[in-house]
């Protein structure tokens, strides 16, 4: 079988092909070849590439994409995954969704690069045929990986390391953050991808059914055990089995949970004989799980089992110079699910985002930005879309302090403008009013504002 072939499509010579080339050698068996110019069939290209990158920058109009061949690349690989490697700043790029599975804004690391490429590698030819809108919600798990700030880095590392390996994980942090994208995500990118995930919520089952859920009993076992159920544990055999908010399992359920880890094998209700499990455990907790311990309230033996190793997934607001990124990467996602217009968020919109102290974490932003693209009637998303009062009734003291902030941040550049043009101008309110423009009674009203003495600069150097 040939090695899969990566088709990086260059027509603007964008220097961050030699970042994609240098990603790619890095990965075994994997091939590239890069078309740095308009000429050539693109149906010579031979063999059929796994997946095509295209570097567009920031022409992204109607007229550039089909300059650079975008609507014959789609054409001639229809079922092969394309994306559209785009700069930030560029307003258009939602043009690209006609032809693209994706697009991926500038800069870029070589970590995210080889990341996107092992996703679409790793996957089998068959998941090329599914539809671009199933597609999207498949690939939601990849919102865990949007982001430049070194928090974010330091996630992607960890969660890249561990993937591969058939150890325990013990994910923590605030609700909304995600963790059980996290757990899919390690779960896709081991060698049980092609097995079943299944996703317990430890704190929905009651103390008294915990063992029959997760071990499943035999038909008489009790009363009203009217069937045999195989259990959560039989279901996710060769794959994950991913328990969230393990901090809310009583001690006796903690009990049985730690035997199975340790003997890897359970008994359903009933059943005399045991059966030997081959699954992964991926756990999470919403609390500090050290601090249960301490208090008595969680195992210590467990948590030692649990946490081979032990991923910590930061809120959001430690990470605000990721929000602008995750923004728009919703805005993308949402609009080509629902089939909006909309290209951009504007500044001011994305300063709110920015402000905002998301109590419920990536999940909280999704949900708003969510419905601020269905609700959106225009190309953009502007600060009277975001619906920030449905999460907190005391959002207008927030909205308060960001106008707040704003206007001290407008007075500081007004105060520094004013007392430098003055000092230029030797305090000659007459020739700094007409060298900044403005109307000499507003420009003396700003000096009065700010409480500024022109006779100070008259004589300064």
């Amino acid at each position: 079988m040939d090695d899969p072939l990566v088709l990086i499509f260059n027509p603007l010579n964008h220097p961050l092909k030699y970042l994609i080339i240098e990603s790619i050698n890095t990965l075994e068996s994997i091939k590239y070849i890069s078309i740095d110019s308009n000429d050539g069939d693109l149906n010579q290209i031979c063999p059929c590439p796994s997946l095509i990158l295209v570097l567009i920058g920031n022409y992204c109009d109607g007229e550039n994409l089909k300059k650079w061949k975008l609507p014959e690349l789609h054409e001639a690989f229809p079922l092969v995954p394309l994306y559209c490697v785009v700069d930030t700043s560029c307003k258009h790029c939602s043009n690209c969704q006609d032809y693209a599975w994706g697009i991926i804004h500038t800069p870029l690391k070589k970590e995210d690069i080889q990341f996107i490429i092992h996703w679409h590698i790793k996957s089998k030819r068959e998941d090329s045929t599914k539809s671009i809108k199933q597609y999207i919600k498949e690939k939601s798990i990849l919102d865990i990986f949007v982001g430049e700030s070194p928090a974010a880095i330091n996630l992607k590392n960890k969660i890249s390391k561990v993937a591969s390996l058939n150890i325990t994980i013990l994910l923590q942090g605030e609700t909304g953050t995600g963790k059980e994208l996290a757990a899919k995500l390690i779960h896709h990118l081991s060698d049980r991808s092609k097995e079943p995930f299944i996703a317990v919520n430890c704190g929905a089952i009651p103390n008294e059914l915990f063992e029959n859920e997760l071990f499943g009993h035999k038909r008489g076992a009790y009363t009203h055990a009217n069937t045999t159920e195989k259990g959560l544990v039989y279901a996710a055999e060769c794959g994950t089995l991913f328990l969230d908010e393990i901090e809310s399992l009583p001690i006796t359920s903690q009990v049985k949970l730690l035997r199975f880890i340790e003997d890897k094998k359970y008994k359903p209700l009933g059943q005399s004989s045991t059966i030997l499990s081959d699954v992964r455990i991926i756990a999470a907790a919403n609390r500090d799980l050290i601090k249960l311990v301490e208090r008595g309230e969680f195992r210590e033996d467990l948590f030692y089992r649990l946490s081979v190793v032990n991923i910590f997934i930061p809120p959001l607001r430690d990470r605000k110079e990721d929000i602008p990124l995750l923004a728009r990467h919703f805005v993308d996602r949402f609009a080509k699910l629902f089939s909006k217009k909309v290209e951009y968020i504007k500044p001011e919109a994305l300063m709110y985002l920015t402000y905002f102290s998301w109590p419920g974490n990536i999940r909280q932003l999704e949900n708003l930005l969510q419905e601020a693209v269905i609700l959106s009637d225009s190309n953009c998303i502007e600060k009277e879309n975001l619906n920030f009062r449905k999460y907190n009734d005391n959002i207008n003291n927030i909205l308060h302090s960001f106008e707040k902030a704003k206007k001290e941040i407008n007075d500081d550049f007004e105060i520094r403008y004013l007392e430098s043009v003055l000092k230029l101008f030797n305090g000659n309110v007459s020739k700094a009013s007409h060298f900044a423009k403005k109307d000499r009674r507003d420009f003396y009203r700003l000096i009065k504002k700010h409480k500024i003495e022109p006779n100070f600069f008259r004589f300064a150097k």
